[in-house]
């Protein structure tokens, strides 16, 4: 989730450089919600929390019309459980040694929005209301990350020399990557704090179309399994589940931000 949020931030920041010649009028970031609708919500019960950024400028410096991007993280799911495996180290029958390798295995259900938006807004006042029309994409994703426990209790200077962050990831894979259209509309309001601060209040009704996803209630019960290679001393890590198929459904959701709104 970090590296994602660092993403966002740095993509942002450039494209607000680059706004910053065509008389930029507001730039907001908040904590952003997500509920299930419809066939995704009889598919998934999980509520998802992210964060949510957004730009958005005025077609003519005085106009309650402008136009605008926003990006947002949310997670919907997550599910982590630490694992002990022992490695023997022999010969001729002789046990030599045994390594306990402690790890830690999460899988995560995650959700990426970027959308664009029309937003006609009360351009006066210390209440302005606003209404949006949204259009966009949805990228659904499940990620099971492997983590070595043992790199994180070494000192500090070994740590950093043989075990950076980079290093502690044993394996990780993507499961049912998938793509969704979605457009919709929001109803929102700015309450002004400041001359150039306000609070953004905002509620987003979003129809989605057709995405294969793994909901919590199936990747609570994977188990994670080592299966060795009959022709060599090589192995691989494998998720195991009777009930591993991912679902499909349109993506119809509400999504709620609460944040701040800054003028120029």
């Amino acid at each position: 989730m970090k590296n994602v949020i660092k993403t966002l931030v740095i993509s942002f920041v450039l494209f607000f450089s680059f706004l910053l010649d065509m008389q930029a009028q507001q730039f907001g970031i908040g904590g952003r919600f997500m509920k299930p609708m419809n066939d995704f919500a009889t598919n998934s019960q999980a509520v998802g929390g992210g964060v949510g950024m957004n730009f958005s400028v005025p077609f003519t410096p005085k106009s309650p019309l402008s136009f605008g991007f926003e990006a947002s993280y949310m997670l919907y799911g997550r599910h982590s459980r630490r694992m002990q495996e022992t490695f023997q180290i022999s010969t001729n029958n002789t046990v030599i040694a045994q390594i306990p390798i402690d790890f830690r295995v999460t899988t995560q259900n995650n959700l990426l929005n970027g959308l664009t938006f029309l937003r006609l807004q009360a351009p006066h006042g210390a209440v302005q209301p606003y209404i949006d029309a949204i259009g966009g994409l949805s990228f659904f994703y499940t990620r099971t990350r492997i983590i070595d426990r043992n790199a994180r209790n070494q000192p500090s200077n070994y740590y950093n020399q043989y075990y950076s962050p980079n290093n502690s990831l044993i394996a990780s894979e993507t499961h049912a990557a998938s793509i969704a259209l979605n457009y919709g509309g929001g109803l929102g309001v700015m309450v002004r704090l400041s001359e150039h601060i306000a609070l953004d209040l905002r509620g987003v009704y979003l129809l989605g179309g057709e995405a294969e996803y793994f909901d919590r209630s199936q990747t609570r019960n994977w188990e994670l399994e080592f299966v060795s290679n009959a022709n060599s001393q090589e192995g691989d890590f494998q998720i195991a589940d009777p009930g591993a198929a991912a679902k499909r459904s349109s993506t119809d959701m509400l999504q709620f931000t609460v944040g701040l709104s800054f003028t120029w």
